[in-house]
């Protein structure tokens, strides 16, 4: 059983406008909610049959999931829908390395949400108006691009490494 109340953090995020839906989450001991034993996205693929295109605001259907998959883990799409763009980095494919690399081309990020994940960060960008399509590696090995078509597991979503996805405190970090 999980010391996490998942509803209350879905509930938190349809409060402010972001539509989410249930994400399958990692099972105590290894493996997924899916059941699947060869599953290879553990904690990061979709409970609901259309995925990120079940994502809504409507308090009702957060209740009937999160009663149905108490501990699922809390998806938000990227892109249109929420009005959201993110920049994944996975540091063990050498994403701290490719945005160093992005940011000395660029400039430093602007001040944004971060959240931690297992294995990176995740950088938010309101994109209101912009349209982006996903990308895996777009921008140099380890940095994604999550827009159109896409979506992100958010805090306090459990990660299959066991630890939990969380907001970085403190300023708005811009870079690091």
């Amino acid at each position: 059983m999980s010391d996490v109340n998942m509803l209350f953090a879905a509930l938190a995020y349809i409060s402010i406008g972001l539509p989410i839906f249930p994400v399958h989450c990692p099972l105590v001991g290894g493996g997924c909610s899916c059941r699947d034993i060869s599953c290879e996205s553990i904690g990061k693929h979709p409970a609901t049959r259309h995925g990120f295109k079940d994502a809504t605001t409507n308090r009702t259907s957060i209740e009937e999931w999160w009663t149905r998959w108490p501990s699922a883990n809390i998806g938000m799409p990227t892109g249109s829908t929420s009005g959201v763009i993110v920049l994944d980095t996975d540091f063990r494919s050498g994403g701290r390395e490719s945005l160093e690399a992005l940011e000395k081309k660029i400039g430093v990020l602007p001040p944004t949400l971060v959240s931690i994940t297992g294995n990176g960060l995740h950088y938010f960008f309101k994109c209101s108006g912009l349209q982006f399509k996903s990308g895996a590696g777009v921008l140099g090995p380890g940095l994604d691009i999550r827009a159109e078509g896409g979506f992100v597991v958010v805090p306090p979503s459990l990660h299959k490494s066991g630890k939990r996805y969380q907001w970085k405190r403190g300023e708005m970090d811009g870079g690091r």
